[in-house]
């Protein structure tokens, strides 16, 4: 009867070993395997790729309840936002190219980038302004010499067979991706808040000019000639 009695706890006490183990294992798998360092060659982009998809295109304030003055003064300062991300995006895509360019020379089996280099030259000449951004063949030549580019640096990624052993280059790769991946999604953003906003501007100039500044100096604002559909 006595080691009937003990048995439940046996089986507790065996039972809270294991888990002390188990627990102290994942620990130190756990502490091992997150170990990150901070490259400073990275330049990471604040906004991520999924806060991008999560974005709705019929969001920005179309809520017909909210006054003119508020309303169209939220969408100035939301395509203002917008348009700054949008080139935040594409300079940390091309600081991570330039860093990329550089770091691979490093790598065992690397060929030659000189190439690249005079291409990403050319990308940063063509790129458009607010002033340009309209005009559709400036800008479809500048995504056409910026699709070559990235094309370009997978190449030099792919013949460089050692690259995958450089963990710190791999990652700048990666986040070259993902930031051209965003870029035209950043772009569809800027040009939503603008048509809205030169909407409502066109139809209400004439009671804007009335309220006095800052509403009376407001003017249209530039935009693409076509955004794809997102």
């Amino acid at each position: 009867m006595q080691i009937k009695s003990s048995l439940p706890i046996l089986a507790t006490l065996c039972t809270c070993l294991l888990l002390c183990f188990g627990s102290l294992f994942l620990n130190s798998c756990g502490g091992k395997g997150g170990e990150t360092t901070q490259d400073s060659s990275l330049v990471q982009n604040p906004d991520s790729l999924s806060e991008d998809v999560l974005w709705d295109k019929t969001q920005p304030v179309n809520d017909d309840t909210l006054p003119l003055p508020q309303k169209i003064l939220m969408l100035r300062d939301s395509a203002d936002k917008a348009w700054q991300a949008m080139r935040k995006c594409e300079d940390d895509k091309f600081e991570n190219i330039k860093s990329f360019l550089e770091r691979i020379k490093n790598v065992d089996g690397f060929t030659d980038s000189k190439n690249i280099n005079i291409m990403l030259k050319g990308v940063l000449a063509a790129r458009f302004t607010k002033e340009t951004m309209s005009n559709s063949t400036l800008v479809d030549e500048y995504d056409k010499k910026t699709e070559e580019l990235i094309k370009a640096v997978n190449t030099l990624a792919e013949q460089t067979t050692n690259l995958p052993k450089y963990t710190a280059l791999t990652k700048i790769h990666d986040q070259i991706q993902g930031l051209d991946g965003s870029d035209l999604m950043k772009r569809a953003k800027y040009s939503s808040y603008a048509k809205q906003y030169n909407e409502l501007w066109a139809k209400n100039k004439t009671e804007l000019a009335g309220m006095g500044e800052p509403y009376k100096s407001l003017v249209q604002l530039p935009d693409f000639a076509s955004t794809p559909d997102m």
